[in-house]
């Protein structure tokens, strides 16, 4: 039995969609290349602030050797800040990003950075 409520299902990515990212950035971190440890992080809304799992919001991230996903949710302001960049770079390129559409909709009036 599933007792996920539907704000946590909504963030989640679902398994077609993950495959979606993994296809579209060729099975390897969008930062480094790494093709090991990968896990599609949240680009531009985190999960905790009710991010979509939709591909919008998604990329491939390596979680050890680089640690690239570390870096980019916990890392110091010099680590992060030059992934954030880059990886919002490349999606950004890839589709038309407003953020406030990647939100789930009981968060919807969350102030973000971005």
């Amino acid at each position: 039995m599933n007792y996920k409520n539907k704000a946590s299902k909504a963030c989640d990515f679902p398994p077609k969609v993950r495959k979606e990212i993994a296809t579209r950035d060729m099975n390897r971190c969008v930062y480094c290349g790494s093709k090991f440890g990968l896990q599609v992080a949240h680009v531009f809304v985190p999960r905790s602030k009710g991010g979509l799992g939709v591909k919008e919001n998604g990329a491939l991230m390596c979680s050890y050797g680089n640690n690239c996903h570390g870096k980019y949710d916990n890392g110091l302001d010099e680590e992060h800040e030059p992934i954030k960049e880059y990886v919002q770079s490349y999606m950004r390129k890839l589709y038309d990003i407003n953020v406030h559409d990647l939100v789930y909709k009981k968060y919807a009036g969350f102030k973000f950075g971005n």
